[in-house]
């Protein structure tokens, strides 16, 4: 009994230095929604099998509610909750350069994986977007989730 009330209380240490340190930390089924109506949301977390190594597999819908189209480049991180360590990049975001195009009043979708240790397991997702000259478009949202 004292084990598993120790366990809770570290794990809500670890929620709240997460919280800090990250951005806001969002449940893997709530959607995010920025300042100027632009939202993000986890749509699955998944498990899959990559040329022969376990990843997780994030998928992540954007909606648009403003007036603009966007042009976004995403930046993101993966880390395992419990012993919490990188996956893929060590200690540094991982950047992609395909531009990640969302039209005004509309949504669309994109997936991104890491290594995973097997699944089963609670992870931070931290995901930014810059637009195409590199500035900081939306800050780091950190969403929490299980992969299966």
């Amino acid at each position: 009994m004292r084990k598993a009330l120790l366990c809770t209380a570290l794990l809500c240490l670890f929620l709240v230095a997460a919280l800090l340190r990250f951005g806001p930390l969002v449940p893997a089924d709530r959607t995010f929604e920025f300042d100027d109506g632009f939202r993000v949301r986890l749509l699955g977390i998944r498990t899959v099998e990559v040329e022969g190594a376990e990843h997780v597999t994030w998928t992540v819908a954007a909606a648009n509610a403003t007036h603009d189209d966007l042009a976004l480049i995403p930046r993101t991180t993966c880390r395992h909750l419990l012993r919490p360590r990188d996956t893929g990049v060590e200690g540094a975001p991982v950047a992609h350069e395909e531009v990640f195009e969302v039209p005004a009043g509309q949504s669309s979708t994109w997936s991104d994986s890491c290594p995973s240790p097997g699944p089963g397991r609670w992870y931070l997702y931290s995901l930014s977007f810059e637009d195409p000259s590199g500035r900081e478009r939306h800050p780091t949202a950190v969403f929490v989730g299980k992969a299966r």
